[in-house]
Parts: structure tokens; C-alpha cells; sequence
């Protein structure tokens, strides 16, 4: 019984040194074979290396050395949209008050559906909140970190409490908002 022939295997890599007049070795030529670039970045440090010893090796009384490793070419980065320095909101006394009520709130959502508080909004969200005051859907939705989303979820609860807010006579009786003491 014959066996089948075994398949060729065509080497991942062949390399030719020569030597110069003078004595020194080089190297001629270089051939690498590779499916995926991983994989021809993995061959050329490994083969880099192994020519690198050989030539060291032959040219002992030469002081050039061979270069030892092949550097990935750098990705291109992605690029991200620049940041907008934060604007700072200024709150007046009684904006102080709702800030704190709307933050309570916020701070009870977050514990209702056991997530951290900046997934039901952002610090920068509640203040301007306390400051725009919004009291329907499309104002709520001009404040950054309120999308449609978040809205659907806890819009209401935020118009709840401004709403409650703006009906007190004056902000200094504003005490509770829902089950929230401030």
C-alpha cells in the first residue's frame, strides 16, 4: 500500500547571505511568505532576529550591526471630536434649592433602578436643569445629556419636581418634592 505525497510546504521565509570582498557577510536577499498581516509582523521579528545572530556571529570583528526588529507600522488614530471646555453654571440661592431637589431625585431614580446616578443624567444635566427650569419635552430635550431615552425614563419625574418648584410662592417654603426631603 503507497501513502499519498505528503502536500509542499513552501517555506515561510528564505534568506541569502553573501560575503563582500572584504570579508564582511551581508545579507542578499530576503523572501517571506505570510497569510495575515499578524502574521508577517510575527515572521520578520522572528527572522530579523535569527539573521541578526547569524551576521553578528560571521562579522565577530565588524562592530555594524544588524538592525533587531521590524516595527509594526503605527495605526492611523482615530480621531475624536475635540472636547468643549465645560461652561460653568452659576446658580442663584433658590436655583441652589431646586439643584438640590433635582439632584435628590436624581439620586433616588438611580437607587429605584440600581444604577449609578450619571446613567439617569449628568451633574452638568441637573444644573441646567435648575437653571433653564424646562417644564416641557422640548425643552428638556435642549439640555445637554437629555436625549429621547432618558426623557422617556425620567423626563417627567425632573418636570415633576419643577413644576412643583415654580408653584411655590416662594422658593424658600419649596421643602419636599415626591417622597424626597430637602
Amino acid at each position: 500500500m503507497t501513502e499519498p505525497p505528503e502536500a509542499e510546504k513552501s517555506p515561510k521565509y528564505s534568506v541569502e547571505v553573501k560575503q563582500r570582498d572584504n570579508g564582511e557577510w551581508y545579507l542578499a536577499s530576503f523572501k517571506l511568505n505570510s497569510d495575515t498581516d499578524e502574521e508577517l509582523f510575527d515572521s520578520l521579528n522572528l527572522c530579523v532576529e535569527g539573521i541578526n545572530r547569524t551576521l553578528n556571529r560571521l562579522n565577530s570583528n565588524h562592530a555594524q550591526a544588524a538592525p533587531t526588529a521590524i516595527e509594526k507600522p503605527a495605526q492611523k488614530p482615530k480621531e475624536k471630536a475635540p472636547k468643549k471646555p465645560a461652561e460653568e453654571i452659576f446658580l442663584t440661592p433658590d436655583e441652589i434649592k431646586l439643584y438640590t431637589a433635582l439632584r435628590d431625585l436624581r439620586n433616588e431614580l438611580a437607587l429605584r433602578d440600581n444604577c449609578p446616578t450619571y446613567m439617569v443624567v449628568p451633574n452638568s444635566a441637573v444644573r441646567m436643569m435648575a437653571k433653564n427650569k424646562p417644564e416641557t419635552k422640548e425643552e428638556m430635550l435642549k439640555i445637554s445629556g437629555m436625549g429621547e431615552k432618558r426623557f422617556d425614563r425620567y423626563g417627567n419625574d425632573f418636570i415633576g419636581v419643577i413644576k412643583k418648584f415654580r408653584e411655590v410662592s416662594a422658593p424658600e417654603d419649596f421643602e419636599s418634592v415626591g417622597g424626597i426631603d430637602i
